[in-house]
């Protein structure tokens, strides 16, 4: 639960979105799901191959 990395594609909207470690924890264990990219923040340190933007966990 602990990575944020974790994404899905809503198939009548093609809406993209990525879990959120925190909000997930917070749950219970079970997955929360924010839009994604709008809601998660950007940085040039967190530029890798899987996470060519740099998008960063949702600030939460």
């Amino acid at each position: 639960m602990n990575i944020g990395m974790i994404q899905k594609i809503d198939p009548n909207t093609g809406k993209r979105f990525k879990s959120c470690p925190h909000c997930s924890d917070a749950n219970g264990g079970e997955h929360v799901y924010h839009p994604y990219p709008h809601s998660f923040g950007k940085t040039p340190a967190r530029k890798t191959a899987k996470n060519p933007d740099g998008y960063q966990s949702l600030l939460c």
